[in-house]
């Protein structure tokens, strides 16, 4: 069972990409090959970035991306429905005339609270928690964050 996407899990690595370098436009090709994307696949995923207001780009030789507001702003959860729409483990969760007995269907009332703090969570995660996280894991990135 999938539960994220490729697409999905592209577009998180993408923004991140972009997020380790806030001020900077980084071209398309680069954030590709950092995290081994397609580049047509990146290309495509930061466009849909960019129309959902995720991220900005420039076009023309010296463009790229750049993400459209703090990393501290955008969520997981905010990255994900831009590509796999709102966050529900059941159809009866979005759409109470699915399903007849969705009112007092014990099995809704506990998919509905698992949507509930699956949605939380990826409300609460951040692109800026992912980058310090990175930064942790990557002794290279901590050693350079030392120096500065």
């Amino acid at each position: 069972m999938e539960i994220i996407p490729r697409h999905t899990d592209y577009a998180i690595r993408a923004l991140l990409c972009l997020a380790q370098q806030p001020q900077t436009v980084v071209p398309c090709g680069q954030v590709a090959r950092q995290y081994g994307i397609p580049e047509s696949f990146a290309y495509k995923i930061l466009r849909k970035l960019v129309v959902q207001g995720l991220a900005e780009s420039r076009p023309g030789r010296p463009g790229g991306f750049r993400l459209a507001k703090p990393a501290a702003d955008i969520s997981l959860r905010q990255i994900m429905e831009v590509f796999q729409g709102p966050i529900a483990v059941s159809p009866c969760v979005l759409d109470h005339d699915f399903c007849q007995r969705s009112a007092a269907c014990p099995v809704c009332v506990k998919w509905r609270q698992l949507t509930s703090q699956i949605s939380q969570f990826l409300t609460d995660v951040t692109l800026q928690e992912l980058l310090e996280q990175q930064t942790l894991c990557d002794p290279k990135a901590a050693r350079n964050k030392t120096r500065n």
